[in-house]
């Protein structure tokens, strides 16, 4: 395997939205090879494409979980399953997304709405969930994932998650921001600076824009959120 990117979360528990495969599967990797226990949150709880076997491997504990951000019953199981299997929640991952990127005049409502669905309220009512286990706790980590379409502008294609929010922020990663400002005011706030933002762009606009591997656990680390993956981060610290 690859270099994994080193740092400390021994003790702690995580869990991971949109796990199966990508981003989920290389994020859920790296902090299990940092010491956390992992819940795999899933569409279908069946399907986790080995991760979990790969998780124990490395010394871990692996949870796969039903978990489709699209229904809140199912986001308030993962939650309290993950409560119930590890006696406690530390960090929530919200990476689960979709993209159905298409020209204005070209979009579905149900494209829409679907991604509205999952990428803003499922990000939404998951951080909720989560928040409220960590409120108790006194301490956790919530963050928030967001591709580059909520944060610039990609001529002729629309996304529609990044339609209401201005640049520079995302629908989850602002909405983040304001639930932890609303549950602890003074919460530190982490996230893609405007000078990260403006290199992307640069990166980007002039052609020379080249994607990191997609799913590559050495991806997940600080470098991944200036102009080689295309995915940035919020956090939230309760």
């Amino acid at each position: 395997m690859e270099t994994l990117p080193r740092f400390d979360l021994k003790g702690q528990v995580a869990l991971v939205t949109g796990a199966a495969r990508g981003l989920g599967h290389a994020i859920s990797l790296a902090l299990a090879a940092a010491g956390a226990d992992v819940a795999l949150g899933l569409r279908d709880v069946n399907s986790d494409g080995g991760l979990s076997a790969e998780i124990r491997a490395l010394g871990r504990r692996a949870l796969p979980i039903q978990m489709d951000v699209m229904y809140l019953d199912q986001i308030t199981h993962a939650v309290d399953d993950t409560v119930r299997h590890f006696g406690r929640l530390d960090i929530l991952v919200n990476n689960a997304g979709v993209a159905p990127g298409n020209p204005v005049e070209n979009v579905r409502e149900e494209d829409f709405d679907l991604t509205l669905a999952v990428n803003l309220k499922g990000t939404f009512f998951a951080s909720q969930a989560a928040g409220r286990v960590m409120i108790r706790q006194k301490r956790g980590c919530i963050i928030n994932m967001s591709s580059q379409a909520g944060f610039a502008v990609r001529p002729s294609v629309f996304y529609p998650t990044s339609f209401p929010h201005p640049r520079p922020a995302g629908g989850g990663c602002n909405s983040g921001k304001r639930t932890a400002s609303g549950w602890m005011p003074g919460a530190p706030l982490g996230g893609l600076d405007e000078e990260g933002l403006l290199q992307w762009e640069e990166t980007f606009l002039d052609g020379s824009f080249a994607p990191a591997k997609k799913g590559a656990p050495q991806s997940v680390k600080p470098s991944a959120a200036r102009a080689r993956s295309g995915w940035y981060w919020s956090t939230v610290e309760v």
